[in-house]
């Protein structure tokens, strides 16, 4: 029902919006001969010094310098390699008529790309706009178009643009994230929070990957002297976006403890042994801080109808990182029939905790040592 009254409001504002460009056109049909015998009487009256004298006060029904602005700035900020209005064959200025004709043709097109971009991908999208004149293919182009309309796009289909492996969605990625602002002085959770309030991170680990290396790189022009190397940020980075999950998944069976989330942020020190990324104190700082509030999209906090959809993203990202994978041969202990659970002893319990406990403490291991993925399937 929501959908087919939205349908039938749209349709009566675009035969509302037809009937006002009629309108339009039959008023300067009708002002045109009154408006050109006013600028012959304005040719002919002499000026002070001799001069013929006309100026736009003395044409009630003249353009004035402006009057127009907003409609050319709506065409010339969604098409900056197309025209607002096209001139008549005489190359006449486009009437009102026609310049509220070409404004209201821009935006159509513009929210059938930004429709396109929704629901069939955002390479669709980017190449509708594109095909229009109403997008220019450069990166910085495009990632400027995409912060601007921000607010009408699926943050979802962002984050896949964003974690794309294509060169040009490389670069549209590396142009987001140089274009945030500051990030001087922000602990790297916090600027991790707001870089992932606008877009939804993707499910797959090669794109996280991609978009947590390049937050580290930035992070660190940002910060000099915070992190050794961008390479020890990268991995807090990743960390943060893997205790982000598990603190928050329902799925999880156990939560990362602190002091594995301590040990998971090592790097080798100077002398040749393990040392934390950051001050243990920071880490715990930053450790409480994720867990206390959830890293989410901007607007989905307070949205009830994201809470499935939130769900399920904390799933595949359990699943990128190997949770999912990790937790297979303990669900595998604890399956079977009701019967079959309810007679299991002690003895299964123990052996299955001692499992998980031996799994994880191989995770923390692993990724101290510099191996970032670390489960069943890899």
């Amino acid at each position: 029902p929501d959908a087919v009254a939205a349908a039938a409001a749209a349709g009566i504002r675009k035969e509302a919006l037809a009937c006002c460009l009629q309108v339009v056109a039959a008023l300067e049909s009708w002002a045109r001969p009154i408006k050109e015998a006013a600028l012959r009487a304005a040719e002919a009256e002499p000026g002070p010094a001799g001069n013929v004298r006309a100026t736009s006060s003395s044409l009630p029904f003249m353009e004035r310098d402006g009057s127009h602005s907003s409609l050319n700035s709506l065409a010339a900020a969604a098409a900056p390699n197309k025209s607002p209005a096209k001139a008549g064959s005489s190359g006449a200025a486009p009437s009102e008529a026609e310049r509220l004709a070409a404004a209201k043709s821009t935006k159509d097109q513009l929210s059938k790309g930004i429709s396109l971009f929704n629901s069939k991908g955002p390479f669709k999208g980017l190449d509708w706009l594109m095909s229009q004149g109403l997008l220019d293919s450069s990166p910085a182009a495009v990632s400027a178009f995409l912060r601007a309309q921000a607010d009408q796009l699926d943050k979802a289909q962002l984050g896949e643009l964003l974690g794309h492996h294509e060169d040009f969605a490389v670069a549209v990625m590396h142009a987001w994230i140089d274009g945030e602002p500051s990030m001087a002085g922000q602990a790297i959770d916090q600027s991790l929070r707001r870089l992932l309030g606008g877009f939804r991170l993707p499910g797959e680990a090669q794109k996280i990957d991609r978009i947590m290396e390049k937050f580290a790189e930035r992070y660190c022009k940002d910060n000099p002297g915070r992190f050794s190397s961008a390479d020890a940020a990268y991995v807090l980075s990743f960390a943060i976006i893997m205790l982000n999950t598990d603190a928050h998944n329902p799925s999880a069976e156990r939560r990362l403890a602190k002091a594995d989330f301590v040990a998971m942020n090592q790097q080798q020190g100077e002398e040749g042994g393990m040392v934390p990324v950051l001050p243990v104190g920071q880490l715990e700082d930053i450790f409480d801080r994720v867990v206390r509030d959830e890293i989410l999209v901007r607007g989905e906090a307070a949205n009830k109808d994201f809470a499935s959809s939130r769900t399920s993203t904390r799933n595949r990202l359990a699943a990128a990182m190997g949770w999912t994978s990790l937790l297979q041969p303990f669900r595998a202990l604890a399956g079977g029939s009701s019967s079959g659970r309810s007679g299991r002893d002690s003895t299964n319990q123990a052996q299955r905790r001692y499992l998980q406990e031996m799994a994880e403490r191989e995770v923390v291991r692993a990724a101290a040592s510099g191996n970032v993925w670390c489960c069943t399937s890899h």
